[in-house]
């Protein structure tokens, strides 16, 4: 039971946590957060989503174009559908790495408050002992 103790205490002090200082308030705000985090993630992750399915459809409506149209009537309309892709492009690789970076800080947050429930558990239990 020390040995587990220990473990619990420094894995707790390893995350910034003070075990003598954890409150069911301070858990209840971290759940609180946790849950508010996660949804601005999905929603960046949402809109990375329609930005990578504009591109799709912007392609597919330059294909179409190019192929319906004769001669070079089509060609401003293919370069401001490529500039377009571009910049689309720009916009869904960074709301993917936006997304990818909140979901990874989420999960190390969840984790930390897995670790400050852990350390109330014990705390109630060596009471209890």
């Amino acid at each position: 039971m020390t040995n587990d103790k220990n473990l619990a205490n420094e894995l707790l002090k390893q995350n910034g946590l003070d075990p003598q200082k954890i409150s069911v308030q301070s858990a209840q705000r971290t759940r609180e957060m946790l849950a508010k985090e996660l949804r601005r993630a999905n929603r960046i992750k949402l809109v990375s989503r329609i930005l990578w399915l504009m591109i799709v459809i912007l392609l597919a409506v330059t294909a179409i174009v190019t192929n319906v149209s004769e001669g070079d009537s089509a060609r401003p309309v293919v370069g401001l559908a490529i500039v377009g892709c571009y910049v689309l492009g720009i916009c869904a690789i960074i709301c993917s790495i936006m997304a990818h970076v909140a979901l990874r800080n989420t999960t190390l947050k969840q984790i930390q408050a897995s670790l400050a429930d852990i350390a109330e558990e014990l705390k109630r239990q060596s009471r209890d002992s």
